[in-house]
């Protein structure tokens, strides 16, 4: 999802399971990633939200795709949210 600027978020909700996903491990041991948005292919980096600015973060997700609260209600963590900045290069 389009966060403000040029950065993204993206939602580890694994459909409400209990488990995280296997690519929210995966950036947590190597924040360096690509993403592909429409056209657009760049090089990024993970960070992971938490306090209010998660809490900021997580209204705006669910606002727009309320989904989100059923998978909480049945998610036994809590569900990352992280954000993907693009980096040059």
């Amino acid at each position: 999802m389009p966060d403000n600027g040029d950065s993204y978020l993206i939602i580890g909700s694994k459909g409400g399971n209990a488990t995280d996903p296997v690519w929210y491990l995966n950036l947590q041991e190597d924040p360096s990633c690509e993403i592909r948005v429409s056209t657009l292919q760049t090089k990024a980096k993970a960070r992971f939200l938490e306090g209010e600015e998660r809490d900021k973060a997580w209204a705006k997700i669910i606002a727009r795709h309320p989904v989100y609260l059923k998978y909480q209600a049945r998610a036994e963590r809590t569900i990352p949210v992280v954000q993907l900045e693009p980096v040059a290069g």
